[in-house]
This record gives C-alpha cells, structure tokens and sequence, in this order.
C-alpha cells in the first residue's frame, strides 16, 4: 500500500521514486515528534478517523500537539497566522493539498509542511515544492501529473527586451509561447477533474501497523474512513472493494482470537460480512430503514403507492407482520432479529434487489453496540453537522470525535437520534422536489434551488449533507424516468446558507459517471472568472461554493453557456 511516496524534502534527483515505509515513519514520523506540533483536521468523517489514529501514535511517544479543526480555506488560514510563529512542524489532515501552501500562507524559510489529504487533483505547486511540502499520500497512477520541466522554466524573461528583435529571439518567443499553451493544455488536463484518493486514515492505520502500534481500535477507525468515503459516493465500488481487501487480513489477523473466547465487558470485535443495504436498521425500526435507504427506495420505487404496497408485500412473504417491522429492530421477537438477511437474501431476485447485500464491517462492542460500519458513518457524519442552540461551532467536531470511540455510548445515542431525523428529512425533501417537479432541465444538465422556509433546512444549509442529498435525488430522479438521457445528466443543487445573503450550491456528476470524477469544481471556477457573479470556493471539495443569492441568474446561465 506504501509503495509511490513523494517527499519533497529529498532532493531533486528522487523526486517521484518509490519510497517504502520505513522511510515514511523516519523521514515524517521521527521528524514531527521532535518539537510540537500543529494538527489542522478539515469537517469530516475520514479526517476524523486519521486524527483519532495519529492521536494515539503521538500519545505513545509523549508529543505534545495542538489539533484545530478547520471547517474551510478561510479558516485554515486565519488560524494559521494565529499559530504561525509558534509551530515549524505542520500536520493538515484532508485539507490544504488542492491549495498552494506557500503562496497562500508564505511561511517561514524553516516551517515544514506534511499533508495527509485525500482530495484530489494535489496542488501542482505543493507537489514540486522541494524544501517545505511532504505529502503523506499515494500518487495514484491514472493522475496525468505533468513533469517538472513541462510546467516551470527559468528563461521565460529572457526575451522581453522589445529593442532586441532578432530571428534568434523572434524564433525563442515562439518556442515560449508554445511552450505556454502546451502547459495550460497540461494543467486543464490535471486540474479538469476533482476526486478522491486512497482514505487518509487507512495511511495512517498503515502507519501504525508497520510501527508495531496497530489495535483493533485502530483498525476501526481505517474501516470507517474507507467507508466514509464510499457511503459519500467519493469512491467507487470497484475502488471500495479493492480497499476492503487490504483491511480484511488485519481484521483476521486482530480478531481471530476472539472468535471462540468470551465476549468481555469493554472489548471490541471487528467482523467481515454481507451486509443488509439498509441504513440504521439495526437502531431504527425495519420499516423505516426500508423506506429510508437509497437501494430499496430506488428498487421498490418507494415513493409511490404502487412501492408501497410492493414493500408490505415483501414483508408479509418473508413472514414479517407490520407490527414487529413498525417497532425497534431490538424490541423485535428473536427469531425475526435472527433470520431477516438470509429472508430477504432469499426473496431478493423476485423484488429485484440483487444487490440487497454488499460488504462490509461489523463492531461488536462487549454487550451492548453492535455497529454497522456504514451505520456508524452515518452518525458521524451527522454529528459533524447538527445543529443546535447553545453550541459553539468546533464542539460538533469534538462531539464527533467522542462518538469514534465505542466507549462513549451517550455521544452514539446522542448521534443515531439526530441521524434518524436527518435521513428522514432527505427523503422528505427528496419527495417534495419530485412532487412539485421542481427538477429543471437546463440541457447540459439538470438543477434545482431548495427555497427558504423549506421543513428541515438546517439539514441542508452544511456541504456533507447538501451533497448526500444531491447524490440521492438524483439516484431516485434518474429511477422514476424511462429515458436513459438522464442517467448522462449531472445535476446542480442549491440551498440557503446558514447566513441570508447566501447559497450553497453543490454540483454531482451523472449516474453513468462510476468513478465519481467531477468536473464541476473547474467549471465554477470557470464560471466565477467569466460571469462577475459572487462565487466563492471556500471548502476544500472543489465542487460545493458559496454562491450570492442575487446573482443566482447569472450563475446559471453562465453555467449553461460553459457547458453547451
């Protein structure tokens, strides 16, 4: 896994050659621990996870640090002129990478900069940044970096003498100018696409193997983040199932001597199995866990009356009655509990849910949790952006953090409980833009603006949860229609910010797109140059922005005009 690291403290001559992991845990980890450091972790799941892990490495050795969660580039760099004259060694976990440190922050000579970041394209700037930018993370091969030579040379103003036209330097300023054009056709190329690359937390939890300093802790906190981006349509399946092989050996490895001990009290077993595509249900109650999960929704068309007959019909044939499916799963007969992935394994070809199972990790922790690696996902993510009166704004950091751990079962609670209310408020939402057609059809692609006053808007006024939205409206849109244009379809979804002069816009690319690459953090930044509208790319998701609501018009058709 830590086969193609860049460290751009080596020098020239190495730059880009594999490295292996004892330089990794020399060359970044012995480097670190030497003085305090500074942690910047972007809002999300997987920076969370990475930072519980590196958390646990520092705390083995004694290091004393500072963690600031950052929730934007606007953030990140007002505390880091807070911090600047105090730390030389920075961490930035999943955030920073797309984003020029030097010329942004322009540092000190001395201060060295490491980034854990699974954003993706890296900064060109960063990436050829020899003396001051460590990336922690993999190159993937399929990103068509362009070489040194091809984006920097040192003889561009040797030829701006206007008195001096000779064929030798009329011949120099062609060979410039191609030069030129070559590398922005080179850095469109780069740049065109935003994605995701390996998890962060599975580098760290790398890390920690090789240093000897793994646990089944750990290990969990890598399964989450590796979730975390699936579950947010940020990794393909293709890519998920691939990640999950690299994690199944060390949950084998961890948890094999469990499987016939004694479950104790706070001891915590990790397990690799099929798992039902159902959000919660353990948590929740069956039936609103069928009707408030994107597979089942979009199978048995569960937005119809038609679905919802097809639901009670699957139900009564693998002998579920309405009233055991209508309490919580944990209030229900045994026998029920027992037997409802192999019932609804059976009947899956006949409701056209061959895909109802999928894999995935479970936690049993001593007798009390047992979490879904995707239902924990949920809630974290949910803490990380719920909203309520009285708190300030890093203790959803703080809150999500507390609930990594399995220990702190009042933070989980807490979690499920806001979790219910945000998936049930997605749906809702979901129905009300297909009943209203709301959806329009800008040719290029699809949009729609989620109004003010709307039920549920502080659900839909933060970037995770807008985009979890935008992802499933368009999974059910696309399922509702017989015409298979739209599945080529991208779709713009806009709604209130938490202030009033504001949108949040997020664009998503079309269901036929199965690697998740987006081409709409270039296109907004393309938009906001050409239109003079109000357009901000404040968060380090490329393609969610800040949008002026009074330039909403323009925004669009400048949107439409770009993509025609």
């Amino acid at each position: 896994m830590l086969g193609c690291w860049l460290y751009h403290f080596l020098d020239e001559g190495t730059r880009g050659t594999g490295h292996d992991n004892h330089e990794l845990k020399s060359e970044f980890y012995q480097k670190v621990i030497k003085s305090n450091v500074l942690i910047f972790v972007n809002y999300d799941v997987d920076a969370i996870c990475s930072t519980r892990i590196l958390q646990y490495l520092l705390k083995c050795d004694n290091i004393e640090y500072t963690l600031i969660p950052v929730y934007d580039k606007d953030e990140l760099i007002k505390s880091y002129q807070t911090y600047k004259d105090t730390f030389e060694n920075i961490i930035l976990i999943n955030c920073g990478g797309n984003i020029d440190i030097v010329e942004t922050f322009q540092p000190d000579e001395e201060t060295k900069f490491y980034i854990l970041d699974n954003h993706r394209p890296l900064d060109i700037y960063n990436i050829y940044n020899e003396s001051q930018v460590c990336f922690l993370n993999q190159l993937e091969e399929e990103a068509p970096l362009p070489k040194y030579e091809e984006l920097f040379r040192e003889d561009l103003d040797e030829v701006d003498d206007e008195s001096d036209l000779t064929p030798e330097v009329l011949e120099k300023r062609r060979e410039i100018r191609e030069w030129i054009n070559k590398r922005h056709e080179l850095l469109f190329a780069y740049q065109q696409f935003s994605y995701h690359g390996t998890p962060s937390s599975m580098i760290m939890f790398d890390l920690a193997w090789k240093m000897s300093r793994d646990n089944n802790e750990l290990l969990w906190c890598a399964i989450i983040g590796l979730t975390d981006l699936y579950f947010h349509s940020k990794l393909d399946f293709v890519s998920y199932m691939s990640e999950v092989s690299k994690l199944q050996p060390h949950v084998v490895r961890h948890n094999q001597r469990l499987e016939n001990s004694e479950v104790t009290v706070n001891s915590l077993k990790i397990s690799y199995e099929k798992e039902l595509r159902l959000f919660l249900y353990r948590h929740w109650t069956l039936m609103e866990s069928l009707r408030h999960s994107i597979y089942t929704k979009c199978q048995l068309r569960l937005w119809s009356v038609k679905g919802d007959k097809k639901l009670k019909e699957l139900l009564a044939e693998i002998g579920v009655p309405l009233s055991q499916a209508k309490q919580r799963f944990t209030s229900m007969e045994l026998t029920y509990r027992s037997n409802i992935k192999s019932w609804l394994e059976d009947i899956s070809e006949k409701y056209n849910l061959s895909e109802m199972l999928f894999a995935s990790f479970n936690s049993q922790f001593g007798y009390k949790i047992n979490l879904n690696a995707v239902d924990h996902t949920i809630i974290l993510s949910t803490l990380l952006e719920t909203s309520l009166k009285g708190v300030r704004f890093d203790q959803r950091f703080w809150d999500a953090l507390d609930a990594l751990s399995h220990l702190n079962e009042g933070a989980l609670r807490k979690g499920m409980k806001h979790a219910f209310k945000r998936m049930t408020a997605i749906f809702s939402q979901i129905q009300v833009i297909l009943d209203r057609k709301l959806i329009v059809s800008a040719g290029p692609f699809l949009y729609t603006v989620i109004q003010e006053g709307t039920p549920d808007l502080q659900y839909f006024s933060f970037p995770i949860s807008l985009a979890l939205l935008a992802h499933f409206l368009l999974q059910i849109y696309v399922s509702r229609s017989a015409s298979q244009k739209l599945n080529h379809l991208p779709l713009v979804l806009a709604a209130p910010f938490e202030d009033s002069d504001h949108l949040l816009v997020v664009g998503v690319p079309p269901i036929a797109e199965e690697s998740f690459r987006n081409f709409f953090g270039k296109a907004f930044e393309q938009v906001a140059q050409q239109a003079n509208c109000g357009l901000h790319q404040p968060f380090f998701d490329l393609c969610m922005v800040k949008l002026c609501k009074a330039d909403k018009s323009r925004f669009f058709d400048a949107l439409i005009s770009l993509l025609s």
